[in-house]
């Protein structure tokens, strides 16, 4: 009997691929293994060529709902002899190729399993399964295994390992399994006692329950940091959270136990419910009973649901909506480290927090369904698509290339062995403690991807902080670094996206977007280019006119308006 090996790669550990291939090879009668790998998922097996690849396409058509297959491949193998079918242990050689699995918001089954008085998880705030909970935030190394992430510190009690090794269990392989008797537990911190509560998740949950009712802040600690939360109605809170925040007028995103008021469209309801669970721009009803301190004067507000286990524990019960914003003040990081309770009890009167450890810190992503298209629009990329890109990007003449990006809303790119990655938003790069957010991610990155750049990008300003640590680098590793003008980027970005590289007709393309520093050492903004044969040339451009006040001209167009 030959032997066959199939590998599939994409978004495949962490999903419970294992898991449903053990489930199809015990269906089928077949013999042999399967393993994570630095590449993706690898199975062996021996079977006739026709039972092979009957096996093969279901694999394929039967994947767990959040795996995302990007390649795939049956073979021919040297002969082996198996006794059974199992799962091993995750093999750590080889090119590191994986695409790092993104978190997942709680899944219908988990939810229903923590609000069962019948169930043994009935309460338990960190529930997961192998279809939700936290991945990409806790993960350390790769290939993805419990050892390698923060739940490394919570070994499994008796009951979480008879579901973690039955077959017939949802949780087989879950390497995030675990309950109140061996799992997370939370700390509650005030500014006058810290581990109020502790272990008490009832006393907790009424605490933190009456903290809101009372207007008062609380900092609660989710998948990828802190969140700052207070009633949503109420004024009072809202202002105070402004005024701690120092965030004046942008407006705050709700986190909502129901969307019955919301008139969402079908794209709309499937983003808002799905694993990503993102920040929904979507139309305000008018009698959606929130604080005019919200979202004043704007006809949109940001939704999500409670997508981390923690957040719908509480939730439900409040029964009304939260603000819900990342814990940082103005341009800062959002704060994650348990280290800094003291400097958020100078923002929040509560702290809410637990003890697994938030490795890769990511905002809320926030994206809008265009009414029209029903296209999505990510406006920020952060938790639930970080750090993949999965379109595909045309033929790259070289591999190996780190981008810096630019300096507000900053985020980086790598191209590693034909994959695109891009790091969560990772904010203004202005900022000491964004800058070393960034030095952070990419020092993550790297390791994780065993990630060794042959060419450097960089924006052309010589002033941007991006550019400077690109060059850095560059120099302390003897790497070479290419400086790109910043509304060609743009260009080139949009060319990539729609796949127009190869295109044998000339394209006109104009960006508008602000300011960048030009390759003529002028300042340029408002730009016509046209591309053609893998040129991109410069055609026309908003007339030259004084700059004054630096970058505050682009951020402020009064200015602009008077030096015109």
């Amino acid at each position: 009997m030959k032997t066959w090996e199939i590998r599939v790669e994409g978004i495949v550990q962490g999903v419970g691929f294992r898991p449903t291939v053990y489930a199809l090879a015990h269906q089928l009668q077949l013999f042999g293994t399967v393993s994570n790998g630095p590449e993706g998922v690898k199975i062996l097996c021996s079977a006739p060529e026709s039972l092979a690849q009957t096996f093969y396409q279901r694999i394929l058509s039967q994947a767990p709902p959040n795996a995302i297959i990007t390649r795939h491949s049956i073979h021919e193998s040297a002969p082996k002899f198996f006794e059974s079918f199992e799962i091993l242990e995750s093999q750590h050689c080889g090119t590191r190729s994986l695409l790092p699995t993104p978190d997942f918001g709680i899944c219908e089954g988990c939810s229903k399993e923590l609000h069962d008085p019948s169930n043994r998880r009935f309460g338990y705030p960190f529930i997961t399964c192998t279809s939700c909970g936290p991945r990409y935030s806790i993960l350390k190394d790769l290939p993805y295994d419990r050892p390698k992430t923060s739940m490394e510190e919570f070994p499994m009690c008796s009951a979480c390992l008879e579901e973690y090794h039955d077959p017939e269990d949802r949780r087989h392989f879950s390497q995030t399994n675990s309950c109140a008797t061996c799992g997370v537990s939370l700390s509650l911190h005030t500014g006058y006692r810290s581990g109020l509560f502790q272990g008490e998740n009832e006393k907790i949950q009424h605490y933190i329950l009456q903290a809101w009712r009372q207007g008062k802040i609380v900092a609660i600690k989710g998948i990828g940091g802190y969140l700052l939360t207070c009633d949503a109605s109420d004024e009072q809170a809202i202002q105070a959270l402004r005024a701690r925040k120092d965030r004046p007028g942008k407006p705050f995103a709700l986190m909502v136990p129901e969307v019955s008021r919301f008139d969402l469209s079908n794209s709309e309801e499937r983003l808002f419910n799905s694993s990503v669970a993102p920040i929904l721009l979507v139309e305000k009803p008018k009698d959606l009973g929130i604080a005019s301190g919200v979202a004043d004067g704007l006809s949109q507000v940001g939704i999500m649901r409670p997508y981390a286990p923690l957040f719908e524990w509480l939730l439900k019960p409040f029964g009304k909506p939260i603000v819900a914003t990342s814990a940082n003040i103005h341009q800062a990081p959002i704060l994650y480290r348990d280290a800094e309770i003291e400097k958020l009890l100078q923002i929040a009167d509560v702290v809410l927090s637990h003890n697994r450890e938030i490795v890769v810190p990511q905002d809320d992503s926030v994206v809008k369904i265009a009414p029209a298209s029903q296209q999505a629009i990510l406006m920020r990329r952060s938790r639930g698509w970080a750090p993949n890109y999965l379109e595909t990007l045309p033929q790259l003449s070289v591999d190996q290339i780190w981008a810096a990006g630019a300096d507000l809303k900053s985020c980086m790119g790598f191209i590693h062995e034909k994959k695109v990655y891009l790091s969560q938003y990772l904010g203004d790069l202005s900022h000491a403690d964004t800058e070393q957010h960034f030095l952070d991610t990419r020092r993550a990155l790297k390791r994780l991807l065993q990630f060794r750049p042959k060419v450097l990008l960089a924006d052309l300003h010589p002033g941007y902080v991006s550019t400077r640590l690109a060059r850095n680098w560059g120099e302390e590793n003897n790497i070479e670094v290419a400086c790109i003008q910043h509304h060609r980027a743009h260009f080139a970005a949009i060319l990539g996206e729609h796949r127009l590289f190869d295109s044998e007709d000339p394209i006109l393309g104009f960006i508008w977007d602000g300011t960048g520093f030009g390759e003529d050492g002028n300042i340029w903004g408002g730009e016509g280019f046209l591309y053609h044969k893998s040129g991109m040339k410069r055609i026309g451009h908003v007339a030259y006119f004084p700059s004054i006040a630096g970058d505050k001209m682009a951020r402020e167009p009064r200015l602009a308006a008077l030096a015109l």
